[in-house]
């Protein structure tokens, strides 16, 4: 779900050129190093188009940070082999399973042209 303005206008008879800002709450998932990270995340796009009748022709730009402040979940230790039924062995408590993150930030920057029908 993206929220924004869009503003299209229509100069000659089937000419139409839009432009666009739109926010994106969006959660992400990461898997990096054996471990699970996961937090919200805000996303902005802003674009423009030109179409001729149904053919359209469009730039994208898409920005945002994510701040993975929460916990990681190591997957490593949830591995084990359980194949013979033995459930007495070494399982994991969740303690050992959670793992603190300090501060994990990435940015995401990405431009994208693209061609579509308008109907």
């Amino acid at each position: 779900m993206q929220i924004g303005p869009s503003v299209t206008i229509n100069p000659v008879h089937h000419l139409k050129v839009s432009a666009y800002f739109r926010v994106t709450p969006s959660y992400s998932m990461m898997y990096l190093n054996d471990e699970f990270y996961h937090h919200y995340a805000t996303f902005c796009n802003t674009g423009f188009a030109v179409a001729w009748k149904v053919l359209s022709v469009g730039c994208e730009w898409r920005w945002g940070k994510a701040s993975y402040d929460g916990l990681g979940l190591n997957l490593d230790d949830l591995e084990g082999d359980y194949s013979d039924g033995d459930f007495s062995g070494d399982i994991p408590s969740a303690d050992d399973v959670l793992t603190d993150l300090q501060d994990l930030k990435l940015k995401t920057k990405s431009f994208r042209v693209y061609f579509s029908f308008r109907f």
